[in-house]
C-alpha cells in the first residue's frame, strides 16, 4: 500500500459523526496515484542506495575458511561365495564335530591340572603342617629400634629394651609372624601350658640376668595358677560321635558326620591327627579322656591304641642337669659372639661360611654371625642325604633341618637331633691376613646340648 493510501484510510477512520452525514468523497481511481506511486519508488530506490553506500564504507568482517573434509572412498565389501545347501550342512556338522572334540581337550586338560595341584597341595599341606607345629610359640629379643609397639597395652617399646613375643602361622606367606609385648604385659597375653624358658626362640642369645628374670617370673605365674597340673585340667579332651560335618584343626581335611573325632579348646581332630599334634598337651591315658565310657566297644580299642598308659613327664633332676648344661652352652656361645663382632669383618664372616658351604646372601650380618658360632662350636653337618643341600640347626624348631626345596617349592622334611659333623675349615689366606683367626680362633666340634622341657607351638 502506498503512502497516499495510508493517508487517505487515515482520513476516512478519523472523520467524526459530523462529517459522516456530509457529502460521500468518491474513492480516487489508481491513475491518480501512480505519481505517488513512482516518488514512493524513487525513495526507495534512494534509501537502498544510501543503505549501499553505507555497507560499501564499511569492511567486511573476515571468513575462517575451515578445512575441506576428505572422504576416502571406503573399499566395497567383498561378495561372498554363494553355496550349495549340502555344502552348507556339512560345513557346520564338521564344526559341530572340531567344537566337540576342542571341548572334549580342554575338560580333560582341567582335570590332568586339578590332580596335578591336588597332589602338590596334599605333599605341602604336609610339609607345611609338620614344620609349623614344631615352631617355638615364643621369641625374645632385644628391641632393635623404638618404633614397635606393644600389642597389649599400646605403647612404644624402646630400643635395647627387652622384648618377648608370641609367635603364630603367617596367613600370607609359609612362615611365621611375631607380635611384640613389654616384659609385663606378655604374661598376661601367653598361654601358661606354653610358658617354658625354652620355649623362646632366641632364649641363648640373652643376658643371664635376664635368662633368670624370664624364669623367676614364670615360676611366679605357674604357681599363682595352682601348678603346671591344674592348667592341664583345661586341656583334657572330650571324644565324640559329629552330628555334622567339620574341619579337623591339624590335617585340615574335614570330619564327616558319625565319624569319630576328638575334641579340645573348640578345636576339633581326627583321633589319630591329635596324638600326633603338637597341640595336644594331654599326657594321660585313654581312659581319662571326657566320655570315654559312653562309647562303643571298638572306638574303645581304638583310643586305647593310641593312648595306652600316660607319658611320664621328666623329672626335676633330669631338668636341673639339663639346665645347668644349657647354661654353660649360652656362655660360650656369646662369649664367641663378642669375639667374632670385635676380630672379624662382614667380608670375612661371609667368606668363612662360603669356604664351608654355608654362604647366603638372604641372611642379614646377625644371623651369619650365629650361624658361625653354631659352626664353630659344634661342628658343620654333613648335606641332605635325601636332596644334598645344606642342613643347620633351627633355633624355632629346635633341631638340624634341611634347607633344600624341591622343584614344587616344596621342603625336604630331613631333621635330625645329632647330625653327622665335621670341623670348621679356615682357609690358609684368612690365617695369614687375620691374627685372631691364626693363633687365638681354634674351631670345636661339640655335642650340641637340646633342651627337655619344650613345646610347639599352634
Amino acid at each position: 500500500m502506498s503512502r497516499a493510501a495510508k493517508k487517505n484510510r487515515k482520513v476516512v477512520i478519523d472523520l467524526s459523526e459530523d462529517e459522516l452525514d456530509g457529502p460521500v468523497i468518491e474513492s480516487s481511481s489508481e491513475d491518480d496515484f501512480k505519481g505517488d506511486v513512482s516518488s514512493s519508488e524513487s525513495e526507495g530506490e534512494s534509501e537502498s542506495l544510501s543503505s549501499s553506500v553505507v555497507s560499501s564504507e564499511v569492511e567486511p568482517s573476515p571468513v575462517k575458511k575451515g578445512k575441506k573434509k576428505v572422504t576416502k572412498n571406503t573399499p566395497m565389501k567383498k561378495s561372498r561365495k554363494s553355496e550349495t545347501k549340502e555344502e552348507h550342512k556339512e560345513d557346520k556338522k564338521s564344526a559341530q564335530n572340531k567344537r566337540k572334540q576342542s571341548m572334549e581337550n580342554v575338560k580333560e586338560a582341567k582335570k590332568m591340572k586339578t590332580e596335578d595341584s591336588g597332589e602338590r597341595k596334599s605333599t605341602s599341606g604336609k610339609n607345611e603342617n609338620t614344620q609349623r607345629a614344631e615352631e617355638l610359640p615364643f621369641a625374645v629379643e632385644y628391641a632393635k629400634t623404638s618404633r614397635a609397639t606393644c600389642k597389649h597395652c599400646g605403647s612404644k617399646i624402646e630400643k635395647d629394651e627387652l622384648k618377648l613375643c608370641t609367635r603364630f602361622p603367617s596367613p600370607f606367606f609359609d612362615g611365621y609372624q611375631e607380635q611384640g609385648f613389654h616384659f609385663v604385659c606378655f604374661f598376661n597375653r601367653a598361654a601358661k601350658v606354653k610358658l617354658f624358658p625354652h620355649n623362646f626362640k632366641g632364649f641363648d642369645w640373652i643376658k643371664e640376668e635376664d635368662q633368670e628374670r624370664i624364669k623367676k617370673k614364670i615360676d611366679d605365674v605357674i604357681e599363682s595358677a595352682g601348678g603346671m597340673e591344674e592348667i592341664l585340667k583345661e586341656y583334657i579332651p572330650t571324644v565324640s560321635i559329629g552330628k555334622r560335618s567339620a574341619k579337623c584343626a591339624e590335617c585340615k581335611e574335614s570330619l564327616e558326620k558319625d565319624e569319630i573325632r576328638i575334641s579340645c579348646k573348640s578345636q576339633n581332630f581326627h583321633v589319630k591327627c591329635y596324638k600326633d599334634s603338637n597341640k595336644r598337651f594331654f599326657k594321660g591315658s585313654s581312659k581319662e579322656i571326657y566320655s570315654y565310657n559312653s562309647m562303643s566297644d571298638e572306638h574303645k580299642k581304638l583310643l586305647d591304641e593310641l593312648f595306652p598308659k600316660a607319658e611320664g613327664s621328666v623329672k626335676k633332676e633330669e631338668l636341673d642337669e639339663n639346665e645347668v648344661k644349657l647354661k654353660e652352652q649360652a656362655k660360650m656361645m656369646n662369649e664367641l659372639k663378642a669375639a667374632f663382632e670385635k676380630n672379624l669383618s662382614r667380608d670375612e664372616v661371609k667368606e668363612l661360611l662360603e669356604a664351608n658351604g654355608h654362604g647366603s646372601d638372604k641372611r642379614t650380618h646377625e644371623r651369619n654371625i650365629k650361624c658361625l658360632i653354631e659352626l664353630s662350636l659344634f661342628g658343620v653337618p654333613e648335606n641332605c642325604k635325601k636332596c644334598g643341600n645344606i642342613v643347620e640347626f633351627s633355633e624355632s624348631q629346635v633341631k638340624f633341618i634341611c634347607r633344600g626345596k624341591d622343584e614344587d617349592q616344596v621342603r625336604c622334611d630331613f631333621k635330625t637331633r645329632a647330625p653327622v659333623v665335621t670341623r670348621l675349615h679356615v682357609p690358609d689366606n684368612m690365617k695369614d691376613e687375620n691374627e685372631y683367626l691364626n693363633k687365638v680362633f681354634i674351631p670345636r666340634k661339640r655335642t650340641r646340648i637340646l633342651p627337655k622341657d619344650t613345646m610347639g607351638a599352634e
